[in-house]
């Protein structure tokens, strides 16, 4: 049986995030009751979700406190960016923390004054003002994100505690590897060379912003255009924002990278053929995806027809 809370909580993975230890040596402290003879009983579960159970971040604090378990310090301060509110999407948060990294703290403001600072912010709509309006009851999230910024180095480290939480993981999404991110900037260099000019930006439509913004921090001297208003582009616009990363102006010889990772077959050849045939002179594009989909596929001319007729679309 479910018992959900609206206070923030944390789970065995999050208390091991905070002590820095091992998922499995939390396990052992909630299942060894004395320390030095000592009784020291592990906080108790204040809810239980999706049959995870849930724990009170103040006796988490207090527990680590008295044990001195763990092999973090600053536990009492980083206890803030770990608990994300429960049925919080993680695109919400980033886009608080967008908000937060341009109008300061949220905690005191209304539902009405950060719209008002989104659209002083964003009078474009270009990234934040409409998510921010689609907001509802987010006064635990805000607490959230206040704390999460306060116990960070920038809104850099904000965005990777926040990606790598209980809320990111829970998308379940892999980001490439350094050794993927340094071949694929390979890769985008020899597009640049072969353009004429090592200063050729970098378009994206937003798919993958993680990795598009690896291969920036991997290659500072890579400019990145968001590309379009799908909801993909707003969100790598966002997260420039809070990487205080300046947006590319999108003119010039550009480098294309389209990412069609876990696209269904049919749509990921629909995706490679819309750039394809929208390229112009200057530009080249880099595509990343499966080999079943890239490369697998291509000498099959007939059964890629067959797999459009498939799906309503023209071979």
């Amino acid at each position: 049986m479910e018992h959900p809370t609206t206070e923030p909580t944390l789970t065995l993975q999050d208390i091991a995030d905070l002590a820095k230890v091992k998922r499995s040596v939390v396990s052992t402290w909630r299942n060894r009751r004395s320390i030095k003879s000592e009784h020291v009983a592990f906080p108790r579960p204040v809810a239980e979700i999706g049959g995870i159970a849930r724990f009170a971040p103040a006796e988490v604090i207090d527990y680590l406190e008295r044990t001195g378990r763990g092999n973090n310090t600053e536990f009492r301060l980083d206890a803030a960016a770990v608990g994300a509110p429960d049925g919080v999407q993680l695109e919400d948060l980033v886009t608080l923390l967008c908000l937060r990294q341009l109008a300061g703290d949220l905690e005191q403001l209304s539902a009405d004054e950060c719209l008002a600072a989104a659209w002083e912010h964003d009078p474009g709509n270009e990234m934040l003002a409409a998510e921010v309006a689609g907001l509802n009851n987010t006064r635990q999230a805000r607490v959230f994100i206040d704390g999460l910024v306060a116990s960070s180095f920038g809104g850099t480290d904000a965005l990777a505690k926040l990606e790598s939480s209980r809320v990111g993981r829970e998308l379940a999404v892999r980001d490439l590897n350094p050794d993927a991110v340094a071949l694929l900037g390979t890769v985008v260099n020899a597009c640049r060379m072969e353009l004429g000019t090592y200063t050729a930006q970098v378009v994206s439509a937003g798919d993958e912003p993680s990795v598009v913004l690896a291969l920036s921090d991997a290659h500072p001297d890579i400019e990145v255009h968001a590309l379009g208003d799908t909801p993909a582009a707003r969100a790598l616009r966002r997260r420039m924002v809070i990487r205080e990363q300046e947006q590319a102006s999108g003119c010039g010889p550009r480098v294309r990278l389209l990412s069609v990772v876990g696209a269904e077959l049919s749509q990921a050849l629909d995706n490679v053929d819309y750039v394809l045939a929208g390229l112009e002179p200057g530009e080249i594009a880099v595509i990343l995806g499966a080999a079943s989909a890239l490369c697998d596929s291509i000498p099959r001319v007939g059964a890629r027809a067959n797999i459009r007729r498939a799906s309503g679309r023209t071979p």
